[in-house]
């Protein structure tokens, strides 16, 4: 069972997370470079107007990527892990006499602008998005259940709602993921960091 904001072919999905986005003035005179770490943010980003665009363009993965090249623009640069502190390891390290544009959600797990600022990057960041938690019924849970968390903030929400039992295994899609998951309950973690190697993991180990 996939527990996240979206549905994935070879699971049961169920909804535990919700995106709302946010309406805010975002300047891109001077913006070198933009980076993303959701799909998410570039929808944020895009449904607000602007050049966007024509920027230098960083993605912290293929699904970002996708989604990116679906609305006209081409990424520069794709992280080689989904990891956004690894990100802004890459970024400071390509990028170091960039403005950089960072879109982003209310609550993010990483430390990408801080990172890339001590670093000596011009970043700015703007929330454009928030993730809200979803009311779960226990008797959308089968008796036994291996429950694919798909972001820290999907585990966050779930755990809060006092849903896990014993007979549950977690599988987490990264190690921020698990992270979150181990302060409540135990938990394996995806061999590849992405949806499918966690779907197949799950056929296989449970």
């Amino acid at each position: 069972m996939l527990l996240g904001l979206d549905g994935h072919e070879g699971a049961i999905h169920l909804p535990a997370i919700e995106t709302r986005y946010l309406d805010a003035a975002v300047d891109l005179n001077g913006v070198d470079l933009i980076v993303f770490t959701s799909k998410h943010a570039v929808f944020a980003l895009d449904r607000l107007g602007g050049d966007w665009k024509s920027r230098e363009i960083c993605s912290i993965g293929s699904a970002t990527s996708r989604v990116i090249a679906s609305l006209g623009a081409k990424v520069a640069f794709e992280a080689s892990r989904s990891d956004s502190d690894s990100f802004a390891d890459e970024i400071a390290h390509r990028y170091k006499t960039s403005s950089v544009l960072y879109p982003r959600a209310r609550e993010v797990a990483g430390n990408l602008e801080a990172i890339v600022r001590e670093a000596g990057v011009s970043v700015h960041s703007v929330v454009l998005y928030e993730t809200l938690c979803r009311t779960i019924a226990a008797s959308d849970l089968p008796p036994r259940a291996a429950l694919i968390f798909s972001a820290p903030s999907v585990a966050e929400c779930f755990f809060a709602q006092s849903l896990w039992r014993d007979e549950f295994a977690a599988i987490a899609i990264g190690e921020r993921t698990a992270k979150a998951i181990r302060r409540y309950a135990p938990c394996h973690v995806s061999p590849k960091p992405n949806i499918e190697s966690a779907i197949e993991f799950a056929k296989v180990a449970f």
